[in-house]
């Protein structure tokens, strides 16, 4: 190998130390990310509900994470993951439905994807008392609990509650075992 050669080989391996190094320092740091945030990069796409445990959600779209499905998004037959009924400052409703392949309790939880903080949810519990009222968004930010608990039942079932989305934006909701996230799906929330 000429003079010309070595210096090519010398900058090629140049590079590839450098990309090595760039990968590894970026990379690591991606790598132990949570979820949310390799998550919240696009808005989920609803998917169709295949089950036939429940006549209302049979044939529409839902949004989906594992064996947990999402309902508030209107009557739509395709589309993105977007919260249908927003208004600032109020609860929103959206159903939690359990399809009947769900074996195990889950946790599910949820993050706003700008500020990375807990989403919070007012299900099983007389609806928090909150139904009609109007809050700030630190108030929604902090009423509520920061985790819905989803035990299986014979034939699914549905959850009918409240999350306390403080503003517009997008939020990542993610269905986990332990430590596990199982599943999860971005949904979009907008005026």
């Amino acid at each position: 190998m000429g003079p010309a050669g070595r210096r090519l080989a010398l900058l090629a391996a140049g590079v590839a130390t450098l990309a090595v190094v760039a990968c590894t320092n970026g990379g690591g740091a991606q790598a132990t990310s949570p979820p949310a945030q390799s998550g919240c990069a696009s808005v989920s796409d609803l998917v169709v509900y295949p089950y036939t445990d429940d006549a209302e959600f049979t044939g529409y779209v839902l949004a989906r994470a594992w064996h947990v499905w999402f309902s508030a998004f209107g009557p739509v037959r395709s589309g993105k993951a977007a919260i249908a009924d927003y208004t600032a400052g109020r609860p929103t409703k959206v159903v939690i439905h359990r399809d009947p392949e769900l074996k195990q309790t889950v946790e599910l939880v949820g993050t706003e994807c700008s500020t990375e903080t807990p989403l919070h949810f007012c299900y099983q519990q007389d609806n928090c008392g909150l139904v009609g009222q109007s809050f700030t968004a630190d108030q929604l930010a902090r009423l509520g609990n920061d985790r819905v608990s989803i035990a299986p039942i014979a034939g699914g079932g549905d959850y009918t509650g409240y999350m306390l989305f403080p503003r517009t934006g997008s939020y990542l909701l993610s269905v986990r075992s332990g430590a596990t996230t199982l599943g999860s799906v971005t949904l979009a929330v907008s005026r």
